[in-house]
């Protein structure tokens, strides 16, 4: 949350972040003594939870998961079942074992999906899945799940519109009083979580755009492999692939040239001139990448044309 903050003052006014800031700190002095009574087993889970968090922090990521594991028995049915499954998967995450993280992060969604921390597991099985994924050259099934995860992401929670909740907070700070600063605590929490969540969904789509351009990678590489076996065919359908699916990729370029010559190889002027013909209306200030290759066919073309007279 605090990096959420940081990154929303980043984006108002001096004067305005100024305000805001004095807010803030009014509101949690204000809220600070605010604590209802608890039972005796509340108070020691509460204590329990409270230093396995301390011990995560410090960076000791097996003694936290030790922990947290026991705590996820006495936890459950509890206030407090859906922050230590998190606070497990976490642990976890950060010690880097991405399946016992992913198999952490699903079993909260799928045990408590009321849980605030739902949105946050959704996108860190996207993380999961993304740092499971092997380099290009081998099998993508990772990479292919990461971009699901973050796609349904996406589509779960599409961007809210904050500017008028934005509105309402410049309007109440006019002029501040004990009234309006308690009413205003639920609308700048829900205009954090709002900024965070547009921050968040800018994370998904740049994974995504990770994922895709292995994926692209691969079959761009695939396609390389088999013009170096001079096996022309198979390479014109891995280029295709790039060219027909990765269209946003860096790849595009490379494998739409590549496919140019091979068809070129393999004396298929119809289908290379329209290839160039694609090339020449998707880079138009980089035809004379393709000149010779365009005069090439065209002298096949004209060729094949008298022929048939």
């Amino acid at each position: 949350m605090l990096r959420t903050l940081s990154l929303f003052l980043t984006t108002v006014n001096p004067t305005f972040r100024y305000t805001f800031s004095c807010l803030c700190l009014a509101l949690l002095l204000a809220t600070g003594g605010c604590a209802s009574q608890t039972s005796p087993e509340a108070n020691s889970l509460r204590s329990r939870f409270n230093a396995t968090l301390l011990i995560l922090e410090k960076g000791d990521y097996n003694g936290a998961q030790l922990e947290f594991q026991k705590l996820t028995y006495t936890s459950r049915t509890t206030e407090y079942e859906d922050d230590v499954q998190f606070y497990l998967a976490e642990s976890y995450y950060k010690d880097r074992q991405f399946l016992l993280a992913l198999d952490a992060y699903q079993t909260l969604v799928r045990n408590i999906p009321s849980t605030p921390y739902v949105k946050a597991a959704v996108f860190q099985q996207g993380m999961c899945y993304l740092n499971l994924s092997p380099n290009y050259a081998l099998d993508q099934e990772n990479t292919k799940y990461a971009i699901q995860q973050f796609q349904a992401f996406i589509d779960t929670y599409p961007p809210p519109d904050t500017s008028a909740i934005e509105t309402s907070i410049r309007e109440m700070t006019v002029n501040i009083s004990a009234d309006s600063l308690r009413s205003l605590a639920p609308l700048l929490q829900t205009y954090r979580s709002n900024y965070g969540l547009i921050d968040t969904l800018r994370m998904a789509e740049e994974k995504i755009k990770t994922g895709r351009e292995k994926l692209a990678r691969k079959n761009f590489e695939a396609a390389r492999q088999y013009v170096l076996l001079e096996s022309y065919r198979s390479a014109t359908l891995y280029f295709d692939e790039v060219i027909q699916n990765y269209s946003d990729s860096e790849f595009y370029e490379r494998a739409l040239l590549g496919k140019i010559d091979v068809l070129m190889i393999r004396q298929r002027w119809t289908e290379a001139s329209e290839a160039i013909e694609k090339y020449e209306s998707r880079y138009p200030d980089r035809k004379a990448k393709v000149e010779a290759a365009r005069r090439t066919v065209g002298n096949r073309t004209s060729v094949s044309t008298s022929n048939l007279k």
